[in-house]
């Protein structure tokens, strides 16, 4: 999971929720009636924002497999249904699938979450183990973690644990020299030419800055 820093809404959005009333905004499923123009350049912007990555298990996402998430969820928070600091981009996490199987946004539903934020450095209360399960010592964010958003579903915390053991045979051809490890960490904490992150890019980047220590760095 890694914070994800809003940027300017787009106008069209801007636009659209300016010609609905807030009592319509509060009352009325708004979302799902706004023209395709505003949901398609939303979920560019939104693409954009988070690096091509889903905002909870940060697997890679591209405009015809993903969704875009309502934070709050709609059916108690009306009101923010177009606020753009509650739209995000998530994977279709098993969408289709029984509730076992699902993870992210399609297993959260419309349970809130009350102890995760995704606009504040969510990254140092999230851990990671190296079979690629993700936890936190906060009870109330480890609980969400795995109830709500069931990321150590095991296909995810397989793909996770993939992620790793690759990074570890890169290292291993490469060297594990701090310069080797200190370019590695970067590559992985900005995005690439294509302005998109790496796949699980925060878990690698927990591991890496790991490494980095134990060598008395800090980076």
């Amino acid at each position: 999971m890694k914070q994800i820093f809003k940027s300017k809404e787009p106008k069209s959005l801007a636009n659209y929720r300016a010609s609905i009333s807030k009592k319509d905004l509060a009352s009325l499923e708004k979302f799902d009636t706004a023209p395709s123009k505003v949901k398609d350049e939303l979920r560019e912007q939104l693409l954009k924002e988070q690096g091509f990555i889903c905002c909870y298990c940060m697997n890679r996402v591209e405009f015809r497999n993903s969704k875009i998430e309502h934070f709050n969820p709609r059916s108690n928070f009306r009101s923010e249904q177009l606020d753009y600091h509650n739209l995000f981009i998530a994977c279709l996490g098993g969408e289709g699938h029984t509730s076992n199987h699902q993870s992210c946004d399609t297993k959260k539903g419309n349970n809130q979450l009350k102890h995760i934020n995704l606009l504040v450095n969510i990254e140092t209360i999230i851990e990671y183990k190296k079979d690629g399960f993700i936890y936190s010592n906060n009870s109330d964010i480890d609980r969400e973690l795995n109830k709500i958003l069931n990321l150590n579903y095991k296909l995810l915390k397989n793909n996770r644990q993939e992620a790793l053991n690759q990074l570890l045979i890169d290292l291993k051809k490469r060297g594990w020299d701090i310069s080797n490890l200190k370019s590695t960490l970067e590559k992985y904490k900005d995005k690439n030419s294509k302005g998109k992150y790496r796949p699980y890019c925060e878990m690698i980047v927990y591991f890496l800055t790991k490494k980095l220590k134990s060598k008395g760095i800090t980076p």
